[in-house]
């Protein structure tokens, strides 16, 4: 390109240069020049961009021409933005985004020509509706995901101008939203409890302290007060040692170190403050940084006493007490006395006696000067000179502290021969130390223990004393009292006295090799397989057929080969089968060898009619063995019973034999009057069962023993008394025998049942009430009973209350003869109102007052029996009134009279208060409880108004007194005088 330079004027060339694309360079080079020259052009080229009102700026002026004026053509060119910068133009241009916020304003309404980087948005006059409608994360920055949860529009906290930092923040715009603190103060969504927080019992209640934290235009939590109201944790939680940087909180009261050890050390402790220090709690708000006290000051008064300090301390009383241990605020608790003096109890605060005194401990050269307090003082309210403690080893009461401990020095451990010589007794009762209490009587400060029963002893009962093994020739220890250097090994085994069984240490797969210092047990052999070195199943009561060995064995002694030691006398047949409860066939089935029954030989060997076969027996079989005769005809295992069903005696054997639960028959009956098959495993018929019976007596059979006639192998049972049988100790066919009842005559036959029954009282002694008591009717078998109406409420058809034992009032009316167990009970009153109960009957065991029945307006079933007689206040002194009586009324009733001047139920007293006779009523009567008077008195003496509820005047009851004898009334006596009215 060529340039001709023409002369012009700066500004010329200024205007030109932004009007027309020109280099940069030649720009440059012409400002440079500095002589206002004008540069040429090619001919025909020149052109003014000015002149098409779009002047090129920005970054237009980059653009070359061809780009926007495609194919040459000028005219029609767009000149605005959305003309040129739309999705899919032609020329390139950059189009609005798909994210771009919503708006129908033209794009030179917020960008410039220079870029569309850093378009400036006027939310007053272009925004189109809430913030998030653009404010979406999308189209433009939005809610971060940390932000507090809110529904709220964002110009209620945001500026329009920035998000960061919030304009404010009001709590009380969340409205229903907000829930507590901790809703947002999570640490999440906004400021949450800093990790090194007071500790809080409950994170929604930040309001409780920080109650200023929640009004409007809050900016911090800081300056918050703090509340102790209902605050459980325990002062530890934040007044513990080492917890005063809380935050926010410039100081706080804390337990001070327990160490070092000194005036200003707080005693060591589980730190529970509130055990001790019960009245310090703080009450109300406090500020946090407000300043503390100087430790120790808040919590000195009241001082703790001495039973809260020692609570729970389990480390030893030296690690407070010892010598020189001053802690902060024993200054409270002074020494007294301050010297040593003779069962003197040393109060206040004491440390470990040594040569010199001091402040807190009295002078004492001979105390020991190592080992815990605890081993000779036994008391946290005070110390004494002398005191053993509570876990000394039991000492003859008749022995002196120095016969063992021989030295001033009470921590060193006397000799064993000592404390032997001087146990409650030399010779007797080991146990006392070395039993189950052994662990207790350690002397922690000596590493010493007394050697107790060790777990893996040999069983022994309660009973048995250590020195029955341990002590005596050739034993642990030779003589009683025991030396220095005795020794519990070695000891030899005794059985005397051993109660426990044999199985206890004997058991099957033996545990000798558990005890301690015992080499071998023999134990008894296993019972299964069966066969000859098997034992014989039992219930491992050893004794019960071996003898118990006599006199003392070595523990270490070789065990003897199973079965020879025991071998040695035979067992005898009724010691074998004693507690055996599993059946014959469970030992002596066809096949079935057990150790040492070759010592009992089978014989006769062969069948033989009436013989008694001796010997261990199996069943017989078709062949015969050497423990079983040949018998063809015997039921097989699969066929037949148990051997128990058929023979009952286990010394031996017969061809037939009744079983032990057979059911009774007459003495003088053949088994073939019933058995009238050669199968005994049929069951007879009931006829021939009734007609062979012992005569009268069915409860034989069908009482309380019933079950145990069962037959098991065709699962017959005998019917015995059901559970809700009519309780009686009368005989079965005193009801259910004769015309009318369940069985018409005996004997019995097939066919007969117990149901239809009548019911005879004759025989019952039990009382009415266990059939007839109330609530009884439906829970006999098969009957219907009157029982005893209810006692409430009160009314003509309800009992008197009562004890229920009717038979004390209606004694004539026990029924005689039968009643059908069924029959419809009579209505309730009419079977026992005749006769009528006398009064002293009706009474008897009454504890509960007079009035309880006979109070204005109680009537009962039967009062109709009682009349009332007279039935007016009569003015004849001394009448007695008989009937049924309720208190007198203004008003007369058919069970009451007419007295208006009587005492009211809500003013008078109990009926018996007065009235002292339950056969009739007087219009007067002398209660029992009645302050003596003379003799010679008279009632209206004392009594002046006609009510007797007045109490006299005491002129007139001492004038009326007993001559002479003041105690008679107000000597011992006297409270039973007090009238409760």
């Amino acid at each position: 390109m060529n340039f001709a330079l023409t002369p012009i004027i700066a500004g010329d060339v200024l205007k030109h240069c932004a009007m027309v694309r020109w280099s940069r360079s030649l720009l440059f080079f012409v400002l440079l020049a500095a002589s206002c020259m004008a540069f040429g052009q090619q001919a025909g080229s020149s052109f003014d961009h000015m002149s098409t009102t779009f002047p090129l700026l920005g970054a237009h002026e980059l653009v070359r021409c061809e780009t926007c004026h495609i194919k040459g053509i000028f005219k029609s060119t767009p000149i605005t933005c959305d003309g040129c910068h739309v999705q899919n133009n032609q020329r390139g241009a950059l189009a609005k985004p798909l994210n771009h916020i919503q708006t129908t304003d033209s794009c030179d309404s917020c960008h410039t020509s220079a870029s569309f980087m850093g378009g400036r948005y006027d939310h007053v006059l272009a925004a189109p509706g809430s913030c998030a409608m653009c404010h979406d994360n999308y189209r433009a920055t939005g809610k971060p995901a940390n932000h507090i949860v809110t529904a709220l529009s964002c110009d209620q906290c945001h500026k329009t101008s920035a998000f960061a930092p919030v304009l404010k923040f009001v709590h009380s715009t969340l409205g229903g939203n907000l829930t507590t603190c901790s809703t947002c103060h999570d640490g999440h969504y906004a400021t949450g409890e800093p990790a090194n927080h007071l500790p809080t019992p409950d994170l929604t209640k930040c309001a409780t302290c920080h109650v200023a934290s929640t009004q409007n235009g809050f900016t911090t939590f800081a300056g918050g007060q703090m509340d102790h109201t209902g605050f459980v944790g325990g002062c530890a939680a934040c007044h513990g040692p080492g917890l005063a940087g809380f935050a926010g909180i410039s100081a706080m009261v804390v337990m001070p170190p327990t160490s070092p050890m000194g005036p200003s050390s707080h005693i060591p402790s589980a730190t529970t403050c509130e055990s001790c220090h019960l009245g310090s709690l703080p009450q109300g708000l406090i500020a946090a940084n407000s300043l503390h006290l100087p430790p120790g000051s808040l919590f000195a008064t009241p001082a703790p006493s001495t039973a809260q300090i020692h609570t729970g301390v389990t480390s030893g009383c030296a690690s407070c007490h010892d010598s020189n241990y001053v802690w902060m605020g024993v200054s409270a608790y002074p020494i007294v006395p301050g010297a040593v003096v003779p069962n003197a109890q040393y109060m206040g605060f004491q440390t470990r006696p040594l040569v010199a005194g001091g402040t807190y401990n009295v002078a004492d050269a001979s105390h020991p000067t190592t080992g815990d307090c605890s081993l000779c003082h036994g008391n946290t309210a005070y110390f004494t000179a002398l005191d053993k403690p509570a876990n000394h080893i039991p000492v003859a009461v008749t022995s002196l502290c120095t016969s063992c401990h021989t030295s001033s020095d009470f921590s060193a451990i006397p000799t064993l021969t000592n404390i032997h010589a001087n146990a409650p007794s030399t010779t007797t009762n080991c146990v006392q130390c070395h039993g189950a209490a052994a662990p207790s009587f350690a002397i922690p400060s000596a590493g010493f223990q007394v050697v107790g029963l060790p777990s893996s002893h040999l069983p022994l009962p309660s009973t048995t004393s250590c020195e029955t093994c341990h002590v005596g020739a050739g034993s642990s220890i030779a003589a009683t009292p025991v030396v220095n250097g005795a020794k519990f090994s070695g000891s030899l085994m005794s059985h005397a006295g051993i109660t426990s069984g044999c199985v206890a240490c004997h058991v099957s797969g033996g545990k000798g090799s558990t005890y301690v210092g015992v080499s071998g047990v023999v134990p008894m052999p296993v019972t299964a397989p069966a066969g000859a070195t098997s034992h014989i199943p039992s219930n491992t009561t050893c004794e019960n057929c071996h003898a118990v060995p006599a006199g003392l064995i070595a523990a270490g002694n070789t065990k003897t080969a199973p079965g020879t030691l025991f071998a040695s006398p035979l067992p005898t047949t009724a010691q074998i089968h004693t507690g055996v409860t599993s059946g014959c066939s469970g030992c002596h089935e066809a096949g079935n060898v057990w150790m040492g029954v070759s010592s009992y030989p089978i014989q006769p060997s062969v069948l033989t009619a009436g013989a008694q076969y001796q010997g261990f027996q199996t069943r017989p079989n078709a062949a015969g063995s050497q423990y079983s005769i040949a018998d063809a005809a015997h039921p097989s295992v699969t066929a037949g019973p148990d051997c128990a069903q058929c023979h009952g005696n286990t010394n031996y054997f017969t061809a037939i034999d009744k079983p032990a639960n057979h059911i009774p028959y007459a003495a003088s009956s053949q088994c073939s009057a019933c058995h009238d098959t050669t199968n005994f495993a049929t069951i007879p018929s009931l006829t021939n069962i009734h007609a062979n019976a012992p005569a009268g007596n069915c409860a034989q059979c069908h009482g309380p023993t019933a079950a145990s006639y069962a037959i098991p192998a065709v699962n017959f049972a005998v019917k015995g008394l059901p559970s809700g049988h009519i309780p009686t100790a009368a005989t079965c066919e005193t009801c259910h025998v004769g015309t009318g009842s369940s069985i018409a005559a005996l004997p019995v036959v097939n066919g007969a049942l117990f149901s239809g029954s009548l019911m005879s009282h004759t025989g019952i002694t039990s009382g009415c009430a266990s059939c007839h008591g109330p609530g009884l009717a439906t829970s006999f078998v098969g009957a219907t009973v009157v029982v005893m109406p209810a006692t409430t409420p009160v009314g003509a058809s309800s009992h008197i209350p009562s004890s229920t034992t009717c038979e004390t009032c209606h004694l004539g009316t026990v029924p005689g003869g039968l009643i059908a167990a069924k029959a419809t009970k009579a209505a309730p009153g009419t079977l026992f109102a005749s006769p009528a109960p006398n009064t002293a009957q009706i009474h008897t065991g009454i504890t509960g007052g007079c009035q309880t029945c006979h109070e204005a307006g109680n009537v009962w079933m039967g009062m109709t029996s009682y009349p009332i007689s007279p039935a007016a206040l009569s003015a004849t002194v001394g009448t007695q009134y008989t009937g049924f009586q309720t208190r007198p009324n203004t008003a007369g009733s058919l069970y009451s009279l007419a007295d208006a001047a009587h005492p009211s139920a809500s003013t008078g007293p109990d009926c018996a208060q007065c009235h002292g006779n339950t056969n009739y009523f007087t219009a007067q009567d002398k209660p029992a409880n009645h302050i003596p008077v003379s003799a010679t008195a008279q009632c209206t003496a004392c009594h002046t108004t006609s009510n007797f509820a007045t109490i006299p005047s005491l002129t007139n009851i001492h004038a009326n007194a007993p001559a002479g004898n003041c105690a008679q009334c107000h000597g011992p006596t006297a409270a039973s005088y007090a009238i409760p009215a």
